[in-house]
């Protein structure tokens, strides 16, 4: 994971000399493998461990910045209401929660595909993301900046209006968004059109989907996909991708309606158009934070060391996890991106 400073410093105030920062980030467990002098920034080249995926984002990161340092961060605001405006383009999803626990996404009508921006192009080539358009170049920089994998769909090219989420049966062919034929293994997380299949979910867009110069109306998807499903997929193709080391470890659930509204925001700055769809949130589940306890004689046997109750708050609240002290007990509700959390 590549962490330009100047990134970083958009959401957390940094006080620390590089060196210090890489030091006090490998004691909480993000390894700083090297630290890289460019020009005109710093990048700091981290080694995530599988169980930490939301540290796989900009913002990530910065929560532990914000630990360590004891400040706090500011995350992106939000313009998009995510409402429609005058014009609505039908589209047909027909999805499975057991293969696809979260299907969020909505429509943009009269956007203009073309070149990036340079301040867009110059994020993604501090962190080694060639720059492909407008479209693909914010979806990509999303990801990168809050942690959930997004794709573009031109709304024309799916067949029917439909998209259809499903399981391979083993052994279809899949044209990627780069040219690549694949053979899919039996299993695999698909999205099929009325005629082809148009989205191998999780790792890899495409051909006949993508976001092309001609493109004017986008489907945008932002899911929630089952980690082991994409995993063996991954592994059987030997295809490995971004998103796909992001959803092999748990992605944050709770995070696709922020993420899509960030989309939406910088595709209507950067390619205008308008919302043309109602938004599309199709689960069976509420994504919410879960609820777990941490007992005090139980926390002071396992360290061996006594912490005061006030300092046990200030290292909770740190973390984001909204600690209260009943009797004993220090009651913390979990967020969505802590999925590492469980006992």
């Amino acid at each position: 994971m590549l962490v330009p400073l100047s990134w970083l410093k958009e959401y957390v105030e940094i006080n620390l000399t590089p060196k210090e920062l890489g030091e006090k980030l490998t004691e909480v467990g993000l390894g700083c493998e090297k630290i890289i002098k460019t020009s005109d920034d710093t990048i700091f080249e981290l080694e995530i461990t599988p169980n930490r995926p939301d540290c796989l984002s900009i913002i990530g990161v910065a929560r532990e910045v914000a630990a360590i340092t004891g400040t706090k961060i500011k995350y992106p605001k939000f313009k998009s209401t995510l409402k429609p405006a005058t014009k609505i383009l039908p589209l047909t999803i027909k999805t499975d929660a057991k293969i696809n626990p979260r299907f969020t996404g909505t429509i943009i009508s009269g956007i203009k595909v073309g070149e990036s921006p340079k301040w867009l192009k110059d994020r993604l080539t501090a962190v080694n993301q060639r720059s492909i358009n407008n479209i693909v170049d914010i979806t990509n920089y999303v990801m990168l900046e809050l942690g959930n994998p997004i794709h573009a769909f031109d709304y024309e090219r799916i067949e029917g209006q439909t998209m259809i989420v499903s399981q391979a049966k083993g052994g279809e062919k899949f044209e990627s968004v780069d040219g690549t034929t694949y053979h899919l293994p039996k299993d695999a997380v698909i999205i099929s059109d009325k005629e082809k299949i148009i989205d191998l979910c999780g790792i890899k867009g495409g051909k006949n989907s993508g976001s092309y110069t001609e493109t004017k109306n986008i489907f945008i998807r932002v899911p929630v996909e089952i980690p082991n499903l994409i995993r063996r997929t991954s592994q059987a193709l030997g295809l490995r991708s971004e998103a796909s080391s992001i959803f092999e470890r748990g992605v944050n659930a709770g995070g696709t309606i922020d993420s899509l509204k960030r989309t939406v925001d910088l595709v209507l700055e950067l390619a205008g158009g308008e919302i043309a769809s109602e938004l599309y949130d199709i689960k069976n589940q509420d994504f919410k934070p879960w609820k777990l306890k941490l007992r005090k004689d139980r926390l002071n046997k396992i360290l061996g060391i006594e912490i005061l109750d006030k300092k046990v708050i200030a290292i909770l609240e740190s973390l984001n996890l909204s600690p209260l002290l009943k009797g004993g007990t220090f009651d913390c509700a979990i967020p969505t991106y802590r999925n590492d959390l469980k006992i």
